[in-house]
């Protein structure tokens, strides 16, 4: 579970991608599925930040 500073206690699913061009690298990716408790929160940090949710790939 993280804790943002805004949203508060956020359980959120990690995944972890290596860089094939620098595999000192990781991505990682936190994700909530639709209709989950933190995935409202993870919404209003989407609006807060300014972007529209087709700019990152999250689904309405």
């Amino acid at each position: 579970m993280r804790r943002h500073p805004i949203v508060g206690p956020l359980e959120l699913e990690v995944q972890q991608f290596s860089v094939d061009t620098h595999p000192d690298q990781l991505l990682v990716a936190y994700t909530a599925e639709p209709d989950t408790p933190p995935h409202d929160p993870l919404r209003f940090l989407l609006q807060w930040s300014g972007k529209e949710p087709t700019d990152t790939g999250m689904h309405r």
